[in-house]
């Protein structure tokens, strides 16, 4: 009965473009505060969605256009929990330098790399293989944790290599989250700080 009635205020492919764009939604929305790449899960299930209906997705429901459209809600999602802490920034000016910092290799990465990049958020076999590649940065962070240190003894140095980990990042299937937590605990930093790191860069990233 209320599918009957939808199909009466849409067309069936209106219809099942929303279905498709709910589906994604909830993919990003359980993927992208785990180590396990929501960019990679999205291509993932894009190409299985296209499998099961026999069909492709529009072009705004697949590649950079809908990746960058759910990532700005995964933003607006952290700037509502982290917001004391990122307004907190403002009085901690080392802290926010380093962040910049981290942020660098990512930026120079999107803007030289950008067509190659977009290709690879269409390509599920790349994906896949990008995820073996969460895997291990995850146990080389498990064998090669460092010395416990705070945020406030992070060096320019492993900033910096924290964020070469995030551009790895930007590769489908490549946690951005496992990679930036995995380098900032093989850069001695707390389990608890080098995760508030990773959201701090999330938000420029």
């Amino acid at each position: 009965m209320w599918l009957s009635s939808l199909t009466g205020l849409f067309r069936l492919e209106d219809l099942m473009n929303l279905i498709y764009a709910i589906i994604l939604g909830a993919v990003q929305g359980v993927a992208e505060f785990l180590p396990i790449s929501s960019s990679g899960h999205l291509v993932i299930v894009g190409e299985l969605l296209t499998a099961l209906f026999g069909r492709s997705l529009p072009d705004w429901l697949q590649g950079m256009t809908m990746n960058v459209a759910l990532h700005f809600g995964t933003l607006l999602s952290i700037a509502t929990v982290y917001f004391r802490d990122l307004l907190g920034l403002l009085q901690r000016w080392r802290l926010l330098l380093l962040i910049v910092l981290s942020s660098i290799p990512a930026g120079v990465v999107g803007i030289l790399y950008k067509d190659a990049l977009e290709a690879l958020f269409q390509n599920a076999l790349a994906a896949g293989i990008c995820l073996l590649g969460t895997a291990t940065i995850l146990l080389a962070a498990r064998r090669l944790r460092g010395a416990e240190r705070s945020l406030s003894e992070l060096s320019a140095g492993r900033a910096l290599v924290i964020g070469v980990f995030q551009a790895v990042a930007i590769l489908p299937g490549i946690s951005r989250a496992g990679s930036t937590v995995g380098a900032g605990l093989m850069c001695g930093l707390r389990p608890a700080d080098a995760a508030k790191y990773s959201f701090f860069l999330a938000v420029p990233a």
